[in-house]
Order: C-alpha cells, then structure tokens, then sequence
C-alpha cells in the first residue's frame, strides 16, 4: 500500500463531496496511466504557467508591481505561491485577490507532475476505476462525453520494463527475475531537461503531445493487462519489479509472482468498458493495435486447440507467444509511436472487449479452481526443468505454487460478484476460515503463512499476529467491510461492524482513542495476549477513506443518481433517488437521522416506524419534502414519490438545494 493509492482513493470520494470537482481527478490520474500499462509512483502535484502575452494593468495599479509579477510568472507557480508573493512584496492589487487569482488562472496552463519513483507496483492502475465509478455515480448523464473527449495523455517514464532474456538470472541454483526495470539514459537526459516530466509525443517524440479519449485509454490499459496474464490465466504477472497492495511480499516478483486481486479487477475493466452504449469511437495507435491483432490471434489459437495439443501444453505456448508479443511491443512504444491511428466503431471494440474478457473468464476459472475452500491471491510459478538465462524463457513450462489465502482477493472476488446468493456463501466462507479472528470479531490480512517459503517477503519476517503477519491490516479489513457492503450483505455487514469498527472498539483494549485509526491492530495470532486487540501507529489514510466510501453508501446509496433514457419510457432526463442501508439503530428517538449530501445539501430521514432500510420488509422512501436555498425558511415543496427527476435532480446536484426531508414508510 503506497501513497500512490491513498491519492488516488482520496480523490475518487471527493466528488461525493463537492461534485464541481467533475472528471478533474479522472484525468489528472489517467494521464499517468503509460502505453506500457503502468505509471510513475510519485505524483508531485499540478503547477501552472500563465500566458507571456497576460495584461496586468487592469488589477495592477503600480508598474513596479507589474514587472514584479512578470518576474514571478517567468516560471511555474501554484496558487499558494502565488497567495504569499503577493503579501510578501506589498502587491498593490485594484480588485480582491481571489478575483486576480481567478483572471490568472483562467489565463494558465496547468502542468502535472510526476516521476518514476522505483519500481513498477502492480496494482495502482486499479485505483482509477473507483475515480471512474465515483463519477459516474454523480453524473451518468455525462458518461458519452466523460468516456470520449480527447482529453487524455499518455506519461513516459524514463524507465522500462526488461525483457526475459534481460531479468531472468540464476540465484542459488534457481531461476528468478530479479532488477526487472532499467533506465533509458537518453530518455533521463530529456526528462532531466523537461523539469522531469515526459508526455508521448508524436513523430517519434519529436512532434505534439498525444491526445486520445479515456475509451481508448482505458481499453488499451485492458489489452496490456490481459497480456500479462501469468500462466494458465491464475493472476496478473508481478512483472515489473513490485508487488501489489501487500507491499510486504516484496519477494514474489523475484519468485514469477502473480496476483488474482489485479485478475478480478481487469475484469471489473473489461465489463465496464462493454457497459458504454454510445457516445464515440476507440481509437488507437496503430503500434498498439498491430499488438491488439497479434494478441487476438494468440486467443483464437488456443481457443480453437488448432494444433490438437493437450490443454496444459496449448496453455503454456499461448503464455510464452503473448509474452514474446508483449516484449516486442514495449520495445516498440519505449522508442516511441507515429501517431498514426486504427480507428474502430463501439460495435468493433465490444467484440475485442468481448474476447479479452473470455480469457480473463477463463482465468478467474482456474484460479477458483484451487479454492479450498477460498481462492488465493497470490500464485508463484516454478519452471520444469533446469533452463538457462539464455533461454529467455521460450518453450519454458510453468508449474503454479498457490499462496495461503489472504483476505485482498476476497475483497475483489467479491467485488465483481453480481449474484447476492453467491456473495452471501463467500462471505460465510470467510467467516469459517482462519481469516476471521474470532477472538476479536475481526477479519486478518491472511491466514497463517508459517508453511510459506521465508523468500516471499518481509513479511514472513515478522511474528505472527503482527505487522502484516496475520495481523488486523485496518486499511484491507475496512476493503473487505466495505465489499460486503456493496455486495448487498447488510445484515452481515452491520453485525460486522460493532466489533471490527474503530468506534465500536473498548478503548482499553484497543489502546487509543476510538476516534483514531490504527495502521494495524495485533490480532489473536500474536503469542503474547496482552496486545491483542491493541491498535499500533495511527493512522488516517487509506482506512478513512474506505470508512468514508462506506459512509456515503449507507446513507445515500452507491449510485444516487442515474440518466434514465427515452427508451426507458421517461423521456431522457436525470433521476435522483436515494436509496440508504441502515439499521433500526440508526434512528433516534423521533426515528430520524441525517446527513450531509454532496456537501451542501442536508438530507433528513424519516423513519417513525424505525424499521431497517433493507430486507424484505425495509423502509422505503416514499415521499420528498424540498427546500430550495432561497427560501429555505418557507413552504416546502412536496413530492409524494420516492425519486426526483429533470431541473430538479439537476438543481439537487449542483447544490440548489438547502434542504431535503425524505419519509419512510
């Protein structure tokens, strides 16, 4: 887990916050998104640069302030910098400053920061579809325009990603990867010069900035993905040097690690990218389609067992030839892309879309096939037979080695599931496995991996029950609390939470104020009792955010919102209608509670009957009382249905709204 995430999770709950925000964070973080599939650790912020050719004389009214201000913009600034500037030097401004500052920055160029960091981690690409479903959750209306405005850019770190023959080494007698990444001198060199910042160019990076849509972003971030299938499809290859959330396996990339987590996640992309109906076209590079063929190619082979080989056999040719393709296209792109293009209609990409997510499919299947009774989230591959570095890997066959459960790939399992029968079964699995600690009513970050070999990471270093040795990851169970949650299993859920949420713990045993989160509390696995229980190193990241995700669930919904089309039979129009999961105990005594939604408007429940908003006999809105801004204190307007449609769903979200008070019954 880096800040990478935190950032990234941070920014996909702020528009339930403020929704003016829109897509800025979509494409803020998007952008980082590289052809080779992965992205720069270090995000460093946004700074801008205003116009050569800015009039000052109209809010400046002393020259030798004029020319101090062009002193100023003659680099980079951010509004802070540009806020103490002004104090400092005794600015003489003709109008307030929060009006300079709006002039100036409609006059800027933003620029975005980043740099490579170290090593390629696996996971953050992940991060973006919560920016994506946040959006849509507000704005579904937008989602022709979000999905296909040429607005997107592709980061180029200096730093690529070897090939077989580069990595593979031999290390006490066995094969691994190991120093996975490498720089490309010339490409520091002209980061060094560019304020460390790399955009793909066209003409070879001699020509403008690439721009494509977040479609085609997101689709080729697809492709790459299910490219890098480990064999037999059990994960996504820990390829570049890093593992995923669980940073503490540090050694599994060396061992040919994969991780199902990503695996679960591609296919929550894929399904995503054939939910869009309209709106534009998928575009691409024409390097990245002669790769997109050559990779559907692979599939029909396999698929269709031209050969008439056994199945493990076609399975491990298929890995090595998508591989080789892989290999070849990075050394394509590293050097950089034409900037001519394939163009293909919706219905062309879905049946692309269709065949990648049949792989993934195939994937998910296998990796269920070694649940007992959950599925692992990590696999390590050992290959048959004694292959030298030379070998590159070609023709090599993979033996898969599964990991002890740990409780990341329920998260995601559970994640994509769709069915409430099967989630329900899932969780109960979990809750007889040794994920669950009974002691404390919590659930650990995985089960015991005493039997794992000591090369998996550090992790294996610590005592049980402490740090991320089956410890209580508050950050992962709160993952895991939320699926559960979205998964529709309130009942499980809200019983879940009077043991597992900070608030709810004995402040004596946990150690600390229940107002405080904990990076991790030590579990029942630990030899001594005295620290079970017991919360260490506070902590307000990645936990509060889910706590937040959480929040916004139970008492709005996960998707307030929603565009209802002429098809539907109601004209095409916006739909707001909130639909809470909260138990009895929520309400107070006059059965109420309330909330603040999208941070402007007040939303009171009421509920005199004090039933649950969930099961089969739950409380249901069914009428809406309105109090718009400007006459807040007047006659409200009535409306005796259960959602708010057009202008007024409109006016809801864009903060119109003082007030709402929606009865129960």
């Amino acid at each position: 887990m880096g800040i990478t995430e935190i950032l990234i999770r941070t920014a996909a709950v702020m528009c339930f916050f403020e929704p003016k925000v829109e897509d800025y964070n979509v494409n803020l973080f998007m952008n980082l998104i590289q052809l080779d599939g992965y992205n720069p650790l270090a995000v460093k912020g946004v700074r801008f640069h205003l116009r050569k050719d800015y009039d000052f004389s109209a809010g400046v009214s002393q020259e030798i302030d004029v020319e101090k201000l062009k002193a100023f913009f003659a680099t980079g600034f951010t509004p802070g910098e540009l806020k103490h500037f002004v104090e400092e030097e005794g600015i003489q401004l003709t109008y307030t400053f929060e009006s300079f500052l709006t002039k100036v920055m409609l006059a800027a160029e933003e620029e975005q920061k980043a740099e490579f960091g170290e090593g390629y981690w696996m996971d953050h690409w992940t991060y973006n579809l919560d920016l994506v479903d946040s959006y849509l959750a507000i704005y579904p209306d937008k989602a022709g325009e979000f999905y296909f405005k040429p607005t997107y850019r592709f980061f180029e770190s200096p730093v690529r990603v070897k090939s077989r023959k580069e990595k593979y080494v031999k290390s006490n007698g066995v094969l691994r990867q190991y120093h996975a990444v490498a720089k490309i001198e010339e490409k520091v060199a002209k980061a060094s010069a560019n304020d460390g910042v790399l955009w793909i160019r066209r003409d070879f990076g001699e020509g403008d900035i690439y721009h494509t849509n977040l479609y085609s972003k997101l689709f080729i971030l697809g492709l790459v993905k299910t490219a890098t299938l480990a064999p037999f499809g059990l994960g996504v290859e820990m390829e570049g040097d890093k593992p995923g959330w669980n940073d503490s396996l540090n050694g599994l990339p060396g061992m040919f690690g994969a991780s199902t987590s990503e695996l679960f996640e591609l296919k929550r992309l894929l399904t995503m990218l054939l939910e869009v109906e309209q709106g534009g076209e998928l575009v691409l590079p024409v390097e990245v389609n002669e790769f997109l063929q050559n990779v559907l190619s692979e599939m029909e082979v396999v698929g269709a067992d031209a050969n008439g080989l056994e199945a493990e056999e076609m399975e491990q040719r298929y890995w090595d030839r998508v591989t080789t393709h892989r290999e070849n296209y990075r050394e394509i792109i590293y050097k950089g892309i034409s900037g001519e293009e394939a163009v293909f209609s919706l219905d062309e990409a879905k049946q692309f879309l269709s065949q990648l997510l049949d792989r993934v499919e195939k994937g998910i299947e296998q990796v269920e096939s070694f649940s007992d009774p959950l599925v692992p989230t990590y696999f390590y591959f050992e290959p048959k037979g004694d292959i030298t570095r030379e070998q590159g890997g070609e023709g090599r066959h993979w033996v898969p080695k599964p990991v002890t459960p740990f409780l990341e790939g329920v998260v995601k399992q559970l994640k994509t599931s769709k069915d409430s029968k099967l989630a329900r079964t899932l969780y109960e699995k979990v809750k007889a496995s040794d994920l669950y600690d009974r002691k404390l009513g919590m659930y650990k970050t995985s089960m015991s991996i005493e039997a794992e070999p000591l090369e998996l990471g550090r992790a294996k270093s610590f005592t049980p029950g402490w740090l991320e040795n089956e410890s209580i990851f508050l950050h992962m169970e709160y993952k895991y609390l939320l699926a559960t949650l979205k998964a529709g299993l309130a009942e499980e859920f809200f019983e879940d939470m009077k043991t597992a949420l900070i608030p709810f713990l004995d402040p004596e045993i946990y150690g600390r104020s229940i107002l405080e989160n904990s990076s991790f509390i030590a579990s029942s696995a630990n030899p001594n009792e005295e620290l079970h229980g017991r919360g260490f190193v506070a902590r307000l990241s990645g936990s509060t955010i889910e706590f937040m995700n959480m929040w916004f669930v139970m008492m709005a919904g996960e998707k307030p919102f929603r565009w209802v089309g002429v098809s539907d039979g109601e004209g095409g129009q916006l739909v707001c209608q909130f639909s809470p999961t909260l138990p009895d105990w929520f309400f107070d005594e006059k059965g109420e509670v309330s909330f603040k939604f999208l941070g402007k408007t007040e939303v009171t429940y009421v509920n005199p009957l004090k039933k649950n908003t969930y099961g089969a006999d739950a409380a249901k809105p069914i009428s809406v009382k309105v109090y718009f801004n400007h006459d807040e204190g007047g006659t409200p307007k009535q409306y005796k249905a259960n959602k708010l449609t057009g202008d007024l769903a409109v006016a809801i979200r864009n903060g119109e709204v003082a007030r709402l008070v929606v009865e129960l019954g």
